[in-house]
C-alpha cells in the first residue's frame, strides 16, 4: 500500500484549516502544511495535527509555494489540497478502500468546485490530485496553477469539496498579472485567459 504527503498551503485560514485537517487526519498519512504569512492562528492550528509545518515567504507564486510543499513531502504520493477544501465521509471511506490501488502516476478525482445548500454540486470538474514523487511533477503558473497531465493516469471517483466560508480578495490574482506584465513576463495562453476573466 502506497504512502500518501497531504501537501497543503495556506494563509490566514485558521477556521477552514481546521475543517479540512480534522477530516484528512483520519486517512493515516502525512501532513505538510505550508503557511504563507498567516497573522491568525493557522500555523497553530496545523503544529496540533502534524510536525510538518513550515514557512513560506510569499512571492506572488502559488505554484512556487506549492512546489515547495510538495518538496516537504516524504511519501510514495503526494496529494495537495487547499486549506477550503474538504474530504467529506463518503470520500473518506472511499479513499481508504481505493488507496491500496494507486497505482498510476498521476491520479485524477472530481473537484466540486461549487455546491449549493444541501452540498449537491453546482460545478464539478476533475483535478489532477495525487503525484506519483520520483515522478518529479512541477506546478506551473503563478496564479490558477495546474500540473500537466503526463504519465500514466488513473481515474477514481472520490470528490473533493470546495467550500469558501468567506469570499477572498476579489483583485489578488488580478495584482498578481499585473506585477507580471509589468516585468515584462509574457502570459501562456492559460494566463491570458484568467487575465481576460
Amino acid at each position: 500500500m502506497p504512502n500518501l504527503s497531504i501537501c497543503i498551503i495556506t494563509k490566514n485560514e485558521c477556521d477552514n484549516l481546521k475543517i479540512c485537517l480534522e477530516r484528512i487526519k483520519a486517512l493515516g498519512c502525512e501532513i505538510v502544511v505550508v503557511d504563507t504569512g498567516s497573522s491568525d492562528n493557522s500555523k497553530k492550528i496545523a503544529s496540533a495535527v502534524t510536525p510538518c509545518v513550515y514557512d513560506f515567504v510569499w512571492c506572488d507564486d502559488f505554484s512556487a509555494a506549492r512546489n515547495f510543499a510538495f518538496s516537504k513531502g516524504t511519501g510514495d504520493y503526494l496529494f495537495w489540497m487547499d486549506a477550503d477544501d474538504v474530504l467529506p465521509p463518503e470520500s473518506q471511506q472511499r479513499f481508504l478502500e481505493r488507496k491500496p490501488y494507486f497505482q498510476a502516476d498521476m491520479i485524477v478525482m472530481p473537484y466540486y468546485a461549487a455546491l449549493d445548500g444541501q452540498n449537491q454540486p453546482l460545478f464539478t470538474f476533475e483535478r489532477e490530485r495525487l503525484m506519483r514523487r520520483t515522478a518529479n511533477y512541477q506546478w506551473e503558473w503563478a496564479v490558477h496553477e495546474v500540473i500537466p497531465i503526463r504519465g500514466t493516469v488513473q481515474r477514481e471517483d472520490i470528490p473533493i469539496w470546495h467550500k469558501k466560508q468567506k469570499p477572498r480578495d476579489a483583485d489578488r490574482n488580478l495584482q498578481i498579472y499585473q506585477k507580471q506584465i509589468a516585468a515584462g513576463i509574457p502570459f501562456s495562453p492559460r494566463e491570458q485567459y484568467y487575465y481576460a476573466r
